[in-house]
């Protein structure tokens, strides 16, 4: 595809339906190697427990996704940021200990299944394997209810 097609295309998606929530996947996605750098520092380097690095990655991550998508995605309220983020901070929590059950879970049963086929995969690995199975779920839940808390009241 030549330049001139590729930037009409963009112009295209940047003007349609699929703006928002492209520039909402792509902040997101900082957001996901900022949680998952800390997620990884906190298994890999430390040696702490899935569901508690988890936690801690999940909260860098969904604090940084949901004030920058609140600025450049979900532009149209200015007003009552701090109130939206307490909102989005009460459903991130509730969400982060639910889905670092979830991964640490998963993750267990990875280590198990790797086992059982006599296959050596190490921790950090199968931890990081764990989480980005779950990402996209988790990526829609959250652009739903950022743009419920950023919709015009």
């Amino acid at each position: 595809m030549s330049r001139a097609g590729l930037g009409g295309l963009l112009g295209r998606l940047e003007s349609g339906a699929l703006a928002k929530p492209l520039r909402f996947v792509g902040l997101s996605g900082i957001g996901w190697l900022l949680d998952t750098s800390v997620y990884m520092l906190l298994v890999g380097g430390l040696g702490l427990r899935v569901f508690v690095a988890a936690m801690i990655g999940g909260l860098c991550g969904a604090t940084f996704a949901f004030l920058t998508s609140s600025r450049w995605v979900f532009s149209g309220r200015r007003h009552g940021l701090g109130g939206r983020l307490l909102v989005y901070l009460v459903y991130i929590a509730v969400q982060i200990v639910a889905m670092s059950a979830v991964i640490d879970g998963l993750a267990t049963a990875l280590q198990a299944g790797f086992a059982l086929v006599d296959l050596a995969v190490s921790w950090p690995l199968i931890a990081l394997l764990s989480k980005c199975l779950i990402t996209p779920f988790v990526l829609a839940m959250n652009y739903l209810v950022a743009r419920r808390l950023n919709a015009a009241p």
